[in-house]
């Protein structure tokens, strides 16, 4: 039986399984497509393109594409088609800001409820970042370490509302993070800084959990406003 991520994980196709929904399929090549720069910032995407490259309808396709407009991952203006976004510094701005004190929410609440099995799959993390970092697979396995992290913080609090709204911004920031990471030096920093938000939740140290993730994601944003105009 194929794998419905296959064409997620081969950076040389976007061609679609019919396993899943064709539109979440699309939608998710697409996203990878755009976080590994394969599609940069500004780069026009034509219906016709895409639809040959995915293998998928037009109509699966616009569907898509307004999961991903509904992201921010891209925008439609009249007269000059469809292109990948480009955020403005003020856009990142307040993503990063919202992002800061929403994570650093999550993970004192985590830390104040975590067992042994948390402790076991952070730890486990936190050494996926490390091998991660050794191999140089910044904005790939690194990438998904973290992701693994925030599965774990959400898994831990339960908190449904506060999932809902920073599911909301890492939808929109897969682009910026992709970017940050690929700073000078930003990988060895970003994977420092994630061992004090961990050994601060072994620890049970809820405030300074807080502290350095606030710290993680501050950082980050710097990183991630970079060149930006």
């Amino acid at each position: 039986m194929s794998n419905p991520m296959q064409a997620v994980e081969d950076e040389s196709s976007l061609t679609v399984s019919r396993h899943r929904p064709i539109r979440d399929q699309v939608a998710d090549n697409l996203r990878s497509a755009i976080v590994n720069m394969r599609f940069t910032p500004g780069q026009r995407l034509v219906e016709q393109e895409l639809c040959e490259l995915t293998g998928a309808s037009r109509a699966s396709l616009r569907q898509a594409l307004r999961v991903l407009e509904a992201e921010g991952l891209i925008e439609t203006k009249n007269g000059l088609g469809t292109t990948v976004a480009v955020p403005t510094r003020d856009q990142i701005k307040e993503l990063y800001v919202v992002r800061s004190h929403l994570e650093g929410l999550a993970v004192r609440l985590a830390t104040e409820q975590a067992g042994t099995e948390t402790d076991r799959r952070l730890t486990a993390c936190l050494a996926a970042m490390e091998g991660a970092l050794r191999a140089d697979e910044l904005n790939t396995t690194l990438l998904k370490a973290k992701d693994d992290f925030y599965r774990i913080v959400f898994e831990t609090i339960r908190n449904t509302t506060l999932e809902q709204y920073l599911g909301m911004i890492h939808r929109r920031i897969p682009q910026m993070r992709a970017t940050s990471i690929r700073r000078e030096g930003r990988g060895a920093q970003a994977y420092a800084e994630m061992c004090e938000v961990v050994d601060s939740m072994l620890a049970r140290d809820s405030a300074r959990a807080e502290h350095f993730i606030t710290l993680h994601v501050d950082n980050a944003g710097r990183a991630a406003l970079g060149d930006v105009p």
